[in-house]
């Protein structure tokens, strides 16, 4: 199982925005959590919640969990 973020950098992208520009200028995240985007990594549900709240989209257009075949399903 793993989390991609890369609708968001699509979003991002079309918006002429990066993560860095929503931690650094517009303090939407603390740094540690846009790095931890950038690295793929989980980060906690609140800044996923203030990413959507600024940007005005539902969570499943800023991230996705993908299941690989070897990940158990229960």
């Amino acid at each position: 199982m793993s989390i991609s973020y890369e609708n968001l950098f699509k979003i991002l992208d079309k918006r002429g925005l990066s993560i860095n520009a929503l931690s650094q200028k517009h303090k939407i995240i603390p740094d540690s959590a846009g790095r931890r985007i950038r690295e793929g990594k989980p980060v906690s549900l609140k800044h996923i919640n203030a990413i959507c709240v600024y940007l005005k989209v539902p969570i499943e257009e800023v991230v996705r969990i993908e299941y690989d075949e070897t990940s158990p399903r229960k």
